[in-house]
């Protein structure tokens, strides 16, 4: 309980120091924090991105924004450029050129060779782009990755024949092998062990030029081409 004619004094907070938030589009990362600093302020959340009408590392906006007037110490957030972004090309047609040739284009290009497969074509020979993933003219950026299709060339005809083969006179087992070789490699075929003197006949295929060849304990016995 306070006494009469007793004095009292009372003190009346004023609030926190005000000040103008300044306008800080235009600078530097560096000469807005310095900016903020002489204000009063502190550098807030920092947030970048792409933009044709500023450089690299300039602040492009802010938030609050001028002339707002805040509190000292408050944080102002700001929108820093990355520049314009990564340069952008029209992606050549490679189809019609020689695979090697595309993988040292596409290396000068800074892009990267993706997945590579191969198809039957009619249009063009084997060994040359047939297709191209993105497609010719699509504009691409620095290290992006280009599949390619190349062509094996026209689908051939499929050549079939009977081999005949004489076991010849020598050790009583033989290692008897039919290999042939096509447009799809070399494999083995028939490989077994027989007797002189066996009579085998084995229906063979393959696509292109084909080559027979028997061998008999290694050594090559017969060949011919379908």
């Amino acid at each position: 309980m306070v006494k009469e004619q007793r004095t009292i004094t009372l003190v009346v907070s004023k609030g926190g120091e005000i000040t103008v938030v300044p306008n800080l589009k235009g600078l530097s990362r560096r000469d807005a924090e310095l900016t903020l600093k002489n204000a009063g302020l502190t550098i807030g959340n920092i947030d970048e991105q792409y933009n044709t009408d500023a450089a690299a590392d300039i602040v492009i906006s802010q938030n609050p924004r001028p002339p707002a007037q805040v509190n000292k110490n408050t944080p102002i957030d700001i929108v820093v450029s990355k520049g314009s972004g990564p340069k952008k090309i029209p992606l050549p047609d490679f189809r019609g050129t020689p695979l090697n040739t595309v993988n040292s284009q596409i290396e000068s290009l800074k892009l990267k060779v993706g997945k590579v497969t191969e198809e039957n074509n009619d249009k063009y020979p084997s060994g040359i782009i047939s297709g191209q993933n993105p497609a010719p003219g699509y504009e691409v950026t620095e290290g992006t990755v280009i599949d390619l299709t190349v062509s094996k060339g026209t689908i051939s005809a499929v050549k079939r024949a009977v081999v005949q083969v004489n076991v010849p006179e020598g050790p009583s087992r033989q290692a008897l092998q039919i290999v042939i070789t096509d447009s799809a490699g070399r494999k083995v075929i028939y490989e077994n062990v027989h007797k002189p003197g066996d009579k085998i006949e084995k229906p063979v295929e393959g696509v292109g030029q084909v080559r027979v060849q028997v061998y008999i304990n290694g050594a090559l016995l017969q060949e011919q081409t379908l």
